[in-house]
C-alpha cells in the first residue's frame, strides 16, 4: 500500500472540511481491507492486458472503490490524522429462524 497505491492516489486530503477522508490505519477498517483486496486482485489480473487493462482498472475498480472509501460518510468517518475510529455501527439485521412443528 505505502509503496504503490499511496503514490498513485495522491490527493488533497482535507479533514476539517471533510471533502474526502482517509485513515492512516486503514487496515483496522474491515470495509477498507476488503475493498483494497478486491482492487489488488483486479490489478493483478488487468495489468497483464497490454491494451486497455490499466484503464479498465482505474475506471471500473480503483476509482469507484476509492470514492466509496474516501467518502465523508464512508468507513473512515470520524477518523482524522491523529484519530482512528474503526468501531462503526453495523447494519441492523433481523435473524430469521424457522420453527419446526415435527415431533
Amino acid at each position: 500500500m505505502e509503496d504503490h497505491l499511496s503514490l498513485l492516489y495522491a490527493r488533497k486530503w482535507e479533514f476539517a472540511g471533510k471533502s474526502r477522508l482517509w485513515c492512516r490505519r486503514w487496515f483496522e477498517h474491515a470495509e477498507a481491507v476488503s475493498r483494497l483486496e478486491a482492487v489488488w486482485r483486479a490489478y493483478e489480473s488487468l495489468r497483464l492486458d497490454p491494451t486497455l487493462g490499466m484503464s479498465v482498472w482505474w475506471r471500473d475498480h480503483l476509482d469507484p472503490h476509492m470514492n466509496a472509501l474516501t467518502n465523508p460518510e464512508g468507513p473512515f468517518e470520524g477518523c482524522s490524522p491523529t484519530l482512528t475510529t474503526p468501531g462503526r455501527q453495523l447494519c441492523p439485521v433481523t435473524v430469521w429462524t424457522t420453527t419446526s412443528s415435527e415431533p
